[in-house]
């Protein structure tokens, strides 16, 4: 985040008033049409209900910094992408809860105060140092073109790590559950661009509202089958699906910089 705010103008957030459809449209798919696709797929395939629990969990998790670091990496609208992660972030804690007493009766309480601590130490702290240090530097120094260049291979670097760290991770590469998860995050990727699409929006906007609705927030998902159900075993789903789902970040990074390649050289 902090190399997001470096290459950002603060100007860029202002002119976000005048796209409220577009903030409204990917709110919507996150908070609302996530949990239609989930119900859709356990209506479809016949689930163990401890995959069907983990899927829900992933499901109800929007996307965090990592969507907003892979919009940046892949060129796509960084403004839009922080402020429908902004939002989603703070209506996790409400929304969350009522979904999953729908899907499987458990109650549980998001508190409200670690969601915001947590808004603000991951995103908005170094969100704003970005901006403030990329003002005085100015956005194309040499300085501040150095962290744009590396911060790719960092990203690489922690796909990479999170990878290793999970060793058991290889064992179910191949299995119906990786072949679910990732079906289930492409689909979610292709709901985002489909509904841009229907709006005619700009391409840049076609890859944010993709990757905005599609790369759910991992972490959450986690946390809540750890520490609030006390159901390690749900977790293991939500595990996978953290790396997996960078399989088509990936793809987005890659065309999404092969198209600013393109337009450059126009």
């Amino acid at each position: 985040m902090f190399c997001v705010g470096l290459k950002t103008e603060l100007s860029a957030f202002r002119k976000l008033g005048q796209e409220k459809v577009k903030i409204m449209l990917g709110v919507g798919l996150q908070i609302l049409a996530m949990p239609l696709l989930v119900w859709l797929f356990l209506q479809v395939f016949y689930l163990d209900n401890v995959v069907a629990l983990g899927l829900v969990l992933v499901a109800l998790s929007p996307g965090g910094a990592s969507s907003n670091s892979i919009t940046y990496l892949s060129r796509g609208n960084v403004p839009l992408s922080i402020m429908m992660t902004t939002i989603s972030s703070l209506l996790v804690p409400l929304t969350l809860p009522f979904f999953l007493s729908y899907f499987t009766h458990f109650e549980i309480a998001i508190p409200i105060e670690k969601t915001v601590l947590q808004l603000f130490v991951v995103t908005v702290l170094p969100l704003g140092l970005g901006l403030l240090l990329g003002h005085y530097w100015g956005r194309n120094s040499r300085w501040v073109n150095r962290f744009d260049k590396s911060a790719i291979w960092v990203f690489i670097f922690m796909v990479g790590l999170v990878v290793g760290m999970n060793e058991h991770f290889w064992e179910h590469i191949f299995t119906w559950n990786s072949i679910l998860i990732l079906s289930f995050c492409v689909l979610a990727c292709g709901l985002g661009w489909l509904s841009a699409l229907l709006f005619n929006f700009t391409s840049r906007d076609q890859v944010t509202m993709s990757i905005e609705v599609g790369i759910q927030n991992a972490g959450t998902a986690i946390f809540v089958a750890m520490s609030l159900l006390e159901m390690p075993e749900s977790a293991i789903i939500p595990l996978q699906y953290g790396v997996l789902m960078n399989i088509p970040a990936l793809c987005f990074i890659f065309l999404g910089r092969k198209r600013e390649q393109w337009v450059f050289s126009r």
